[in-house]
């Protein structure tokens, strides 16, 4: 599977510490019968995100911030840009061919709003 023609930027307005007590929640929406389908898939970090992060997708973290996927979890403020990523995660479920839509947010647990967030859109392609 590939993203295709997938750009998107991912907006960190505050230096986000994420140690073990961020949370973190990706909701999956999905192109069916030409209309979104919500929740098609949920994730939910109550705490330890980066750490989970960095599990499922070590390459790809360490392309987008730009530092060691071993090493600790500041992410500095910033908008990063991502454009045709590889989306297998070695702990995420398969998901079917198609079009999708991602809402991504990272926080802490005891605050309202998110520290960091992004909006997706994919197609999921076989190679």
């Amino acid at each position: 599977m590939i993203y295709q023609n997938n750009f998107y930027s991912y907006n960190v307005p505050n230096p986000a510490t994420n140690k073990a007590r961020n949370k973190q929640r990706t909701v999956y929406d999905i192109w069916s019968n030409n209309e979104w389908k919500p929740n098609a898939l949920v994730l939910n970090y109550p705490s330890k995100a980066c750490s989970m992060m960095k599990l499922n997708r070590g390459e790809a973290f360490a392309k987008v911030f730009k530092q060691d996927a071993s090493g600790g979890c500041l992410i500095p403020r910033g908008t990063y840009y991502v454009a045709n990523q590889d989306p297998r995660m070695a702990l995420f479920p398969k998901m079917p061919y198609g079009k999708y839509r991602c809402l991504f947010t990272n926080g802490l647990p005891w605050r309202k709003g998110c520290m960091a967030c992004a909006y997706v859109e994919m197609d999921l392609i076989p190679k």
